[in-house]
Parts: C-alpha cells; sequence; structure tokens
C-alpha cells in the first residue's frame, strides 16, 4: 500500500490485470523534477479517468509534443488511439481503465 497524497511518487492510473476483476491504481517514484509534466500529466489522466476521452487524447498528444520521451504518457496515448479495441475494453475506456492483455 502507498499513500496515494506522497509528493514523492507518480499516479500512473487505473489498471486491470489479465485475470483479476478489479482495477488497480499504479504509481513510480518520481524520477523527473519537472513540476510542468507531472502537472500536464496529471491533468490529463483525470480527464480520462472523469471518461473525457477526447479530451485527454488532445492532452497527452500535447504532452508528447514537449515530452516525447515520457513513457507513462506516450502508453497512454497510444492507448487511447487503438482502434482495434473491443466493446469490453470502450466501457472500461469510459471508467478511466486501462485493460492489459497480457502478462
Amino acid at each position: 500500500c502507498v499513500n496515494p497524497n506522497d509528493i514523492t511518487l507518480r499516479n500512473l492510473g487505473l489498471y486491470q490485470f489479465v485475470g483479476k476483476g478489479n482495477p488497480l491504481r499504479l504509481f513510480t517514484p518520481k524520477l523527473q523534477a519537472d513540476s510542468i509534466l507531472m502537472k500536464q500529466f496529471e491533468l490529463a489522466l483525470m480527464q480520462f479517468e472523469n471518461g473525457c476521452l477526447e479530451e485527454a487524447k488532445f492532452l497527452f498528444s500535447n504532452i508528447l509534443e514537449e515530452y516525447p520521451n515520457d513513457v507513462p504518457s506516450k502508453y497512454i496515448a497510444q492507448y487511447l488511439n487503438d482502434r482495434r479495441m473491443a466493446d469490453y475494453k470502450k466501457e472500461q475506456l469510459k471508467k478511466g481503465v486501462i485493460i492489459l492483455s497480457s502478462k
């Protein structure tokens, strides 16, 4: 367990692992001291988790223009733009959950 208010951690969002019924919120240590990136990511993630998918896509794309090597932003942006998503994934997307399809 982690404290979600810990300022040394970066909230990566909700992920549902293969074979698990409930999604888990993932965190990673903040490796960059760039507060602008962190704030932009938090805003984009908030839009995603609130079901505002088009806004989230736009915000993650903007992040990648300024920070092309930010892996969490790149992963979520690619996930949101995946046109081959099954219907169940689309329902989970509206809830701000990323479904992992392999271990």
